[in-house]
């Protein structure tokens, strides 16, 4: 269940048969969405009418139009409806448009029966910014991107134009006279109208009608303003301070250890990583019963995100230290992709009573009439086996996962158990959520139907476990663990906590040897027999090896020996006399050696996961040095090894006609995959596709169009890439490669998500993208005039920049919308391809690549949603002369971008090769060559 409030924030559902209204999304979109709508409307009409000459003249024998002032404040009542019930409640309203400032205040109340749950929201517009203040009493601030360019608008410009507005006539609103005024040029779907008394405005009315076919079918904005006055504070209009941080942790939530949270979430289930609860919403019971019944009531038309199937239910321990609330939206499979998380904060849980209500969110709060949603920042998720400290209000991890209890399809509880009747009955009583909360803990409570309960369908099929060296996964059951090799008894010496944190990897290789059992009971004649046909995950390539091992049942003996040490505490030593590394370690690198290109083709998570497990073992405390010194010869000899070929891939590449400009690509594609957060070991291995053999063969890139395909070098380019990135990381995560006083609060620096900029980026692109919605002045551009082809043609203006492809329309809110424009797509000119339509070579058209999920232009269209790294565009022109120009200057900059692009890449290349990683030196305590020369 991604976006907690996002989700619902488009839905303005109606409950025919309750005959209901209720807060079914988001406040501030509801405040925003009517205003900017109309106002995009606005600005649409004005430009078709820039040609016409002259302006239209006041109609004889009706009123002059409207002339509200500029700057005045008032009292309003605003009234929103869905279908006709009004959600009603008190407001304030204050603008002034030389300064491009507004501020609306609004309190809306939870189904108006619920005391306490109030959404006290304030929308302040300060020219091109905006901002959303909520909490009431203890009030936080936020900016909310995903609802679209936010930035001042004069509501009520348009009725002073009489070539916009349209005397009606006379009219009563709330017993005040006034004269109705309508815009001239507006649609069924969508229209507005003002009420004057002169010119102080007396009610503002925008009407949208949804013909897409969701629920939502109509919505009706009120705003009716009352003790108008030009009498105007100030400070109401300026930026508070509260937006300039997040809001601290909850007091009396420090220095406290974790809470245990039952957790449930509303999800997709297309595929594994939808199990995945990192940077996601979650709630506890009442609260995700409330969503379930917002959500499916309005038969999941959310504009944010969807596919939801399943229904999971946690144990979590999470800090009570609880920070800002962050809304989470989207998953891989959903439209946008995601998940993208905003408004909170990026390491301790968010909190909140759903849609902001009460004071402070009721963040710090201990009971919420109408539940709790949660905000799990991949920031704070705690490592296997840790759970946050008291201190985590500070720094370190913030939650944990203690068990995931059950999984049920969304249809046993909405269709078999008739949820949604529960929810109307609910929200026609308006005091909670009593019944809707009951059918929902029956169905995690039993798998008996007579009493409610669904069955728990678990994670994914485990029929998809397969191995592509031996067999199938087993019929058979597992054969107890072998725990001979426990630790001692009495205090944690160093070299207990060393034997600890590797009795830790044991969980962590269960599963993987439940398949490996497997490996040598049955055998799969479908399978391919060649390893190196499959691009292998970790334990597939260590499975020919450690086999016997695992028949044994030694494994756990294994790894508490890679700590270096026996019973005895003593280091075993080879025959030479040198250090013995660890058989199981010696195996770990033997698999880092085969991820060399050419011996094995891997996907980067299965990479990565092999990486982790080095560090598990490297990084465990009181691990002697020896094995620090040779986890550094072996990465360093292979990152060196890898880079020399990548080298000769980018020669053979420039001979080639292009330059080998589409390395760029590869090098963002895989430099994008490599910088994840490493993966959590259990939660890898629970993946069964771990096991299966990529289908049809070698995977396309994610959104890619299938002529994308590549040639033989290109995947051999990626690969190598891949490899380099992968065991460089390695080399810089490796014990004393970050100095203590550089290391960061949140885990282990190597752990999380890098951070590091991409090392071929140009200067002025690594100086900041340029924002959409933002403002530029034209007179720093050679500017053609173009049209952007969509249902309606929209003029736009192509700036000629020797790094960004941008596209601008005129800045109608300036004092001058001929020299400034607002940027409507942004995008790095290395990015885009440009062809002119031979049909009409007025027309170009536009591919853009993003290298990664959840990035979009701002108006292209996705080639192959949902999940799209691919985009297009089209561009009309007037005359073939323009569109030649437009066409010579973005492929010519696109040449030069990726050829500076390239130089740095070989040079990276070269650094890598010298065994240059930017990293801190090593020191060598033993004889390195002694110790590995076994390995391989």
């Amino acid at each position: 269940m991604a976006p907690r409030l996002a989700a619902v924030a488009f839905g303005l559902f109606s409950l025919a048969e309750a005959n209901l209204g209720l807060l079914g999304q988001y406040a501030s979109y509801d405040a925003r969405m009517p205003i900017e709508k109309a106002a995009e409307m606005v600005r649409e009409v004005e430009q078709n009418l820039q040609q016409s000459a002259g302006a239209a003249a006041q109609v004889q024998g009706n009123p002059p139009c409207p002339q509200v002032p500029h700057r005045f404040s008032a009292q309003m009542t605003f009234v929103n409806t869905d279908s006709g019930y009004p959600a009603k409640g008190p407001g304030f309203f204050a603008q002034d448009v030389d300064l491009k400032a507004m501020r609306m205040e609004t309190i809306r109340p939870f189904l108006g029966k619920i005391k306490g749950m109030d959404t006290n929201l304030t929308m302040l517009s300060i020219g091109n910014h905006s901002w959303d203040l909520t909490g009431n009493n203890e009030p936080m601030c936020r900016v909310l991107p995903m609802f679209g360019t936010q930035r001042f608008h004069d509501m009520f410009a348009w009725a002073a134009n009489p070539a916009l507005s349209e005397y009606v006539g006379p009219h009563v609103v709330a017993g005040h006279s006034c004269d109705l005024w309508r815009f001239r040029f507006g649609s069924k779907t969508l229209n507005q109208t003002l009420c004057a008394d002169g010119n102080i405005p007396v009610e503002l009315v925008i009407s949208i009608n949804n013909a897409s076919g969701t629920t939502v079918k109509k919505m009706l904005a009120s705003y009716q303003f009352s003790q108008v006055t030009s009498q105007v504070d100030q400070t109401l209009l300026e930026k508070p301070s509260i937006c300039d941080s997040l809001a601290p942790p909850c007091e009396n939530g420090r220095d406290v250890g974790p809470v245990t949270v039952d957790a449930y979430v509303f999800h997709p289930g297309i595929s594994a990583i939808d199990y995945n609860i990192e940077d996601q919403n979650v709630a506890d019971l009442r609260g995700d019963a409330l969503f379930i019944c917002m959500d499916c009531l309005q038969n999941q038309s959310s504009f944010i995100d969807h596919n939801y199937t399943r229904i999971s239910r946690y144990t979590l321990q999470i800090s009570p230290a609880f920070g800002q609330y962050a809304l989470c939206n989207g998953y891989p499979d959903t439209v946008p992709p995601g998940p993208e998380c905003m408004g909170g904060d990026p390491r301790l849980v968010g909190k909140e009573a759903p849609f902001f209500a009460g004071d402070g969110e009721n963040r710090c709060s201990a009971e919420s009439s109408i539940g709790f949603w949660y905000g799990l920042p991949k920031a704070g998720h705690c490592s296997a086996g840790e759970v946050p400290k008291k201190s985590a209000w500070e720094s370190g991890c913030t939650w944990s996962i203690l068990k995931r209890h059950k999984t049920i399809k969304q249809t046993c509880l909405l269709n078999d158990h008739h949820y949604l009747s529960y929810c109307q009955a609910d929200f026609k009583e308006g005091k909670g959520f009593p019944r809707s909360e009951a059918a929902l803990l029956a169905a995690f409570s039993s798998e008996d139907p007579s009493k409610g309960g669904c069955a728990d369908i678990g994670g994914f099929p485990e029929r998809l476990l397969v191995s592509a060296t031996c067999g199938t996964w087993p019929k058979e059951g597992l054969a107890p663990w072998n725990s001979k090799a426990g630790v001692r008894e009495g205090g944690a010496t160093g070299e207990e906590a060393a034997r600890q944190k590797i009795l830790q990897l044991r969980e962590h290789a269960q599963r993987a040897r439940r398949m490996l059992l497997g490996i040598s009971r049955h055998r799969d004649p479908g399978l391919p027999q060649d390893v190196g046909e499959l691009d292998m995950p970790i334990f597939k390539v260590l499975s020919c090896d450690v086999q016997s091992f695992y028949h044994e049942g030694r494994w756990a003996q294994l790894l508490i020996a890679a700590a270096g040490v026996d019973s005895g505490s003593k280091i075993r030593q080879a025959a030479s006399g040198a250090p013995e590394l660890p058989k199981p370690l010696s195996l770990l690198f033997q698999a880092l050696h085969r991820a060399i290109p050419g011996r094995l083709n891997w996907q980067p998570k299965p990479y990565m996961a092999l990486v982790r497990m080095l560090l598990e073992v490297v990084h465990a405390e009181a691990m002697p040095l020896f094995v620090h010194s040779a986890a550094h010869k072996v990465a360093s000899t292979a990152m060196q090894t890898v880079a020399s070929q990548v080298r000769k891939v980018l020669q053979e590449a420039q001979s080639a006609e292009d330059a080998g400009a589409w390395l760029v690509d590869v090098f963002c594609e895989e430099w994008e995959q490599h910088k994840a957060g490493l993966p959590h070991l259990p939660e890898f291995f629970a993946d069964p596709r771990r096991l299966a053999p990529p289908e049809g063969g070698s995977a396309v890139g994610v959104g890619r169009r299938s002529s994308m395909q590549r040639p033989s070098i290109v995947v051999a380019a990626q690969h190598a890439v891949r490899s380099l990135l992968m065991c460089r990381r390695l080399v810089r995560s490796l014990p004393g490669a970050v100095p203590k006083a550089e290391e960061q609060p949140g885990g282990p620096q190597w752990l999380r998500y890098s951070d590091e900029p991409l090392p071929i980026q140009l200067p002025m692109e690594a100086s900041g993208r340029l924002r959409e919605g933002g403002v530029v002045e034209l007179r720093n551009y050679t500017c053609i005039c173009c049209s952007v082809a969509s249902a309606k043609k929209v003029q736009r203006q192509l700036l000629l920049d020797p790094t960004w492809l941008i596209l601008a329309e005129p800045d109608v809110s300036g004092s001058d919308s001929s020299t400034t424009a607002v940027v409507t797509t942004v995008w790095p000119i290395w990015q885009v391809q440009s062809l002119i339509d031979r049909s009409d070579p007025r027309t170009l058209q536009i591919g853009m690549n993003a290298h990664k999920p959840g990035m979009r232009p701002g108006e292209a269209i996705a080639y192959n949603p949902p999940v799209c790294t691919y985009f297009t565009l089209t561009l009309n022109f007037d005359d073939v002369k323009k569109c030649n120009e437009a066409a010579v200057h973005l492929q010519t900059r696109r040449r030069g971008v990726r050829g500076q692009m390239l130089q740095k890449a070989a040079s990276f290349f070269e650094q890598c090769q010298a065994g240059q990683t930017n990293s801190a030196d090593h020191d060598a305590p033993v004889a390195l060559e002694s110790v590995t020369s076994s390995i391989f």
